[in-house]
């Protein structure tokens, strides 16, 4: 038994690192603001552009406060430093051991030919980070609903522990039943899912998100959070939050209303 809230996470870039997308004005807001306004008690920090660079100790004392954070040991795919397989996992296990409520280390903009195409770099990337941070770690992925269609990226799956699910172009959300039916097909019934949601048009061009396609996820989300479908919501993210979207104050309020319900796991 748990409280709604408590399923909500942050996607935490660094302050401003968003600004190049086309927003109507630039944004300022760190990783812990963003999660503190919206009400996200929990946090994937990860790495954009290369930046934050090792070591992680000032921020991961930053989100403290979280109660439970992820940390980017594969960055966004400007990232490069962490292409060829080259993860930020002895940076991750440093900060963990000290900071408890790091639980895992995520892949973002994950991509085979990223890892040089082998799946078994995987359990020994989880291994690496147990063994560094003297406790068992999780090993998170993102996927994206484009990317059903990639069989090559099953054996990848397999050896991960979580994963998050993208819708990037908001044409797709409506489609959400048929795509996260597929991806369960590939991923497994019982395995923890939890489901990616843009504050912002990313991938239509940089555009505010439409608010009806927002709310019908929004809505989807809550129905299958109440059925432990999923296991919670990401929401992409700080960078956005303090420049006046509507996306933003519908997504507050949503959590807003429900943040006390009571959820069966």
């Amino acid at each position: 038994m748990s409280l709604f809230k408590t399923k909500m996470w942050m996607w935490g870039h660094d302050a401003g690192a968003h600004n190049m997308y086309n927003l109507p004005t630039p944004s300022k807001m760190s990783p812990l603001e963003g999660a503190m306004y919206l009400g996200t008690p929990n946090m994937c920090r990860v790495v954009f552009g290369n930046s934050p660079e090792p070591p992680f100790e000032r921020d991961a004392l930053a989100l403290d406060v979280m109660d439970n954070v992820v940390w980017s040991i594969i960055g966004d795919s400007g990232s490069v430093r962490n292409d060829g397989g080259k993860a930020d996992i002895a940076a991750v296990a440093e900060v963990a051991k000290t900071h408890k409520n790091i639980i895992g280390g995520i892949m973002d903009d994950f991509q085979p030919s990223r890892l040089g195409g082998d799946p078994l770099v995987l359990a020994e990337f989880k291994k690496r980070l147990s063994e560094g941070a003297g406790r068992d770690m999780q090993l998170w992925t993102v996927a994206y609903t484009h990317d059903l269609d990639r069989g090559d990226i099953v054996p990848f799956l397999d050896e991960c522990d979580v994963a998050t699910l993208w819708t990037w172009k908001s044409g797709d959300i409506f489609r959400l039943e048929e795509s996260f039916g597929r991806f369960r097909a590939l991923w497994g019934y019982d395995r923890p899912l939890y489901g990616g949601c843009y504050l912002w048009g990313y991938g239509d061009g940089g555009v505010p998100m439409p608010a009806g396609l927002l709310r019908f996820q929004l809505d989807t989300y809550y129905k299958w959070l109440h059925g432990h479908k999923i296991d919670g919501v990401i929401f992409c993210s700080n960078n956005v939050c303090d420049i006046g979207l509507e996306a933003v104050k519908i997504v507050k309020d949503w959590i807003y209303d429900h943040r006390d319900e009571k959820l069966d796991f």
